[in-house]
């Protein structure tokens, strides 16, 4: 009942008859690469934004350009938890379902409390130009090791914890609940995962009005 408003909408917007059908894709894209190191990405924004020169300047050549300018630009903002290599190794020790799920869950509300905390700065810092652009580019970074996480890691081990409640549920060696655990949390992963490449792809186009 939702969906058909929600295409005719959209029907509009793109110059369609509002009845026209939409098919909607079954998976999302692959990405859209941006290949360039972060220092030659700021050269590359201060080229068409003379507010950026001296960024630029400050952050030419250097190895940890987007580290540095975090420190200079956005002092009280932070998503480098080092949070993404204790969840792959704290999944690839644990080998009972429910400690499994605890570690899942933890991955999952992780990323989420991160992408919360971009859109608050993103509302604190819009007002400065320097520090919008660093903000950008750092949750740009940040989602791309977010999403490497969620499907190398995440989603992977969430659908074997699934595979295995299965069978220990079909052999009377779990309860339903369990089993039930366990697709909830796969359910969760896979959605968030869809976030993180949503959230993305926004931030990308952020970054493309800056020239980038």
């Amino acid at each position: 009942a939702q969906v058909a408003p929600v295409s005719a909408k959209f029907n509009v917007l793109i110059g369609r008859a509002a009845e026209a059908k939409l098919v909607l894709p079954t998976e999302f894209p692959n990405p859209r690469p941006l290949p360039a190191s972060d220092s030659d990405l700021i050269r590359l924004a201060a080229d068409r934004n003379p507010e950026l020169q001296a960024l630029a300047k400050d952050m030419a050549g250097k190895e940890q350009a987007l580290e540095l300018a975090e420190q200079a630009y956005l002092p009280d903002f932070s998503l480098r938890f080092g949070f993404t290599g204790s969840v792959s190794q704290t999944l690839g020790v644990m080998l009972t379902a429910p400690l499994r799920l605890e570690a899942i869950r933890a991955g999952i509300e992780q990323a989420k409390a991160q992408m919360r905390i971009s859109q608050a700065a993103r509302t604190q810092y819009e007002r400065d130009l320097v520090a919008s652009f660093v903000l950008n580019l750092s949750v740009f970074r940040n989602d791309e090791r977010q999403i490497m996480l969620f499907e190398d890691t995440i989603v992977p081990r969430a659908q074997q914890t699934v595979e295995l409640a299965q069978a220990a549920y079909a052999a009377n060696r779990t309860d339903f609940g369990e089993l039930l655990d366990a697709q909830r949390m796969l359910i969760e992963s896979r959605h968030t995962l869809s976030q993180l490449k949503i959230e993305r792809e926004k931030t990308l186009v952020i970054l493309e009005t800056w020239g980038v």
